[in-house]
């Protein structure tokens, strides 16, 4: 009875031993069997986005670059004449520093031209030369000061009345003038601190000769104003016989 147990129990551990040999060959060969890998899935949505990263530090300035070289200078503009005090009675015959132009010219004459308008004695005047219709003469002075100047002078006319004018003019603009026939008148008037031009013109319109149909300009000073003191600057009185310019463009 106990050889039969025996017997029983180690076919029964033969059948385990034989049954353990069996699934691990079957294993084996399973794993030596594995077909290929399959296709890769699909890729996962992304994963939220980090937080920034804190800013770095500010580069250090680069050198400044060199200076580029200065341009050169323009060219120096011509000097006017600076006049503190001018005076020219023509006595001594010269026109310095004065512009002629126009059909003709002026000449340095001998007049009797004194009307007690000045405290000199009048021998000598600059006198235009003769002119036709519609023809003029002209002088002019640059003039170049940092302070405001008073422009005096005497000057006589013998002219058609209505027509034929002697003007001056600062830079090219009207100041007054006078035609017909008298004088010496003595006039003022008042130019601007800078660069400037004064003219005196005679000016013949297209017809009529009338008396010597000429001007005699004299004693033609430029000062400082601040140095002359209160200037009259109003007109003169004159008689019937002469004509200011202002008041024929009024009356027109």
């Amino acid at each position: 009875m106990n050889n039969l147990k025996t017997k029983q129990n180690r076919i029964s551990t033969l059948e385990n031993v034989l049954r353990v040999t069996v699934i691990g060959l079957l294993t084996t060969v399973l794993l030596s069997c594995e077909g290929p890998d399959g296709p890769e899935g699909p890729i996962g949505p992304a994963g939220p986005q980090g937080t920034a990263g804190v800013d770095g530090q500010d580069g250090t300035n680069g050198t400044n670059g060199t200076n580029g070289s200065n341009g050169s200078d323009g060219q120096d503009g011509a000097d006017g004449n600076s006049y503190e005090d001018y005076f020219n009675d023509f006595e001594e015959g010269s026109a310095a520093g004065m512009n002629f132009y126009g059909d003709a010219t002026w000449f340095i004459a001998n007049k009797d031209i004194t009307g007690g308008v000045t405290d000199k004695d009048v021998n000598t005047a600059l006198v235009n030369g003769d002119i036709g219709d519609s023809q003029l003469i002209g002088l002019s002075l640059q003039l170049n000061s940092e302070i405001d100047q008073v422009v005096e002078f005497d000057a006589w006319i013998s002219s058609e009345s209505c027509c034929d004018y002697l003007i001056w003019y600062v830079n090219n603009v009207e100041e007054n003038g006078i035609a017909g026939e008298g004088g010496p008148f003595h006039f003022t008037f008042y130019v601007p601190a800078g660069t400037d031009s004064i003219s005196f013109i005679y000016d013949k319109d297209g017809s009529v000769s009338t008396g010597t149909d000429n001007t005699h300009l004299d004693n033609l000073r430029i000062t400082n104003y601040s140095t002359t003191g209160r200037k009259d600057f109003s007109m003169p009185d004159l008689p019937t016989s002469v004509r200011l310019l202002k008041e024929r463009e009024n009356k027109n």
